[in-house]
């Protein structure tokens, strides 16, 4: 997992208009949400940000966010508003994190490979599941779960606690259904 450190600006809750203004020097409003603490108001160079973030996996990037005063908190993206327009980014929720603390994530789920229930068999592939809810801890996030599916016949059913999730606890459903291979109406 990447770590990306990024300045960041110490702000007060500010009207509408200081906010607007701030996105039009080049800076994006942001808060860093954690658990029994007070959030911290921020905000980053927009140019900074979208450099590192508007990348696969960009909501599994780890930021050291150095406030000015010295002040460094580790934290990821939990949520992104853009604008309906233009799609730049208009406001950044991070959480904070404690390295040693696990932190639940959704991670995308990428088949990989060509079943042999749909090559020789005539079977239909369904992926009914994209992302899976993990808990980790955050050097470990992974960008991706990659799952071979080559070996897998038709009239199969694959269910997200097949998955090989590297060490990470599985939070979503163990039962939700990952993949399915169904076999044609005229497939024999």
């Amino acid at each position: 997992m990447e770590l990306v450190t990024l300045k960041a600006q110490s702000r007060n809750r500010s009207s509408k208009g200081a906010l607007n203004a701030l996105r039009k020097s080049g800076s994006i409003p942001a808060v860093c949400y954690a658990k029994n603490r007070e959030p911290i108001h921020v905000s980053v160079n927009a140019h900074e940000f979208e450099n590192s973030w508007d990348v696969p996996g960009g909501f599994k990037t780890l930021y050291t966010l150095d406030v000015e005063g010295g002040k460094k908190v580790n934290v990821f993206v939990h949520d992104v508003q853009r604008d309906l327009i233009s799609r730049r980014v208009t406001h950044i929720d991070f959480m904070l994190i404690e390295k040693d603390q696990p932190v639940k994530v959704d991670v995308t789920v990428r088949l990989v490979g060509t079943a042999v229930g749909v090559k020789n068999e005539g079977g239909i592939l369904s992926q009914r599941a994209r992302k899976v809810r993990v808990s980790c801890l955050p050097s470990e996030i992974p960008s991706v779960y990659e799952h071979d599916i080559t070996d897998v016949p038709a009239n199969s059913i694959v269910y997200l606690k097949d998955l090989d999730l590297k060490g990470a606890e599985l939070v979503s459903s163990p039962r939700t259904v990952l993949f399915a291979i169904s076999k044609g109406r005229l497939a024999k």
